[in-house]
């Protein structure tokens, strides 16, 4: 599917260095500058010796996975997580190097403090990227529905930040779940969770908030500089009873 077929890339494509480029700085952030000193052996005098070769085998193969996956038009982070542990263990040998020398060390706690605090944005980040699946909590938990036969339509962008099966409710009964793409007849349902405020027959009954990006100028004039934006609207059927 995603490498003889080539079908992936329907789902966006990014050019060839992204994952260099975008993806590996944003989830090993300072520790990819340390990369390439694991790298390199150093004399006692702090002069460059020469690659090292067991640092170097074990970073080859992380580095392959990641320049093959590269030739894939669609690319995203999940694909390369797994080397990343492998090309961290590299970057602490490189850090564990320069900490000898007492005129890098201040450097280096600056970087390990810069990475802890866009590691707690990121977080944060992360924590409100799942707009889907905490208006289908909300659904559950608050709206409710308490006539017998409970249909609910998922549009794309709910299913793709955090709607699952394991979401769903106990009660397989009464509530039912479709994600079917294309055209459908909406009022075969009696809740929409969809990224479309406005759907003739039915009312805006809960809007989910979701990441909507980062703005660094924010933080310096003291305001919190992750901005949120309506992202999924929770819709019922105006002759359904909640």
């Amino acid at each position: 599917f995603n490498t003889a077929l080539n079908k992936s890339s329907e789902w966006g494509v990014q050019s060839w260095h992204w994952y260099w480029s975008s993806a590996l700085p944003r989830c090993m952030l300072a520790a990819l500058l340390l990369l390439p000193f694991g790298l390199i052996s150093f004399a006692p005098s702090g002069q460059p010796r020469g690659i090292d070769r067991s640092t170097c085998l074990l970073a080859a193969p992380a580095l392959c996975f990641i320049g093959l996956y590269s030739l894939l038009p669609h690319k995203e982070l999940r694909f390369v997580l797994v080397v990343v542990p492998v090309l961290n263990i590299v970057a602490a040998v490189g850090m564990a190097r320069l900490w000898q020398y007492r005129i890098t060390q201040p450097v280096l706690l600056a970087m390990l403090a810069g990475s802890a605090a866009m590691s707690g944005v990121f977080m944060m980040a992360s924590y409100s990227n799942y707009a889907g699946g905490y208006a289908l909590s909300k659904l559950h938990q608050e709206i409710g529905c308490s006539q017998p036969g409970c249909r609910v339509h998922i549009g794309v962008l709910p299913a793709m930040t955090g709607v699952s099966r394991f979401g769903e409710h106990v009660d397989s009964e009464r509530w039912k779940y479709s994600k079917d793409e294309g055209q459908i007849d909406p009022m075969k349902f009696t809740h929409l969770i969809t990224a479309n405020q406005t759907v003739p027959g039915f009312r805006v009954v809960h809007a989910e908030y979701g990441f909507a990006g980062i703005k660094p100028m924010a933080a310096v004039r003291g305001e919190w500089p992750l901005q949120t934006e309506p992202m999924v609207y929770v819709q019922q059927r105006e002759d359904a009873q909640g």
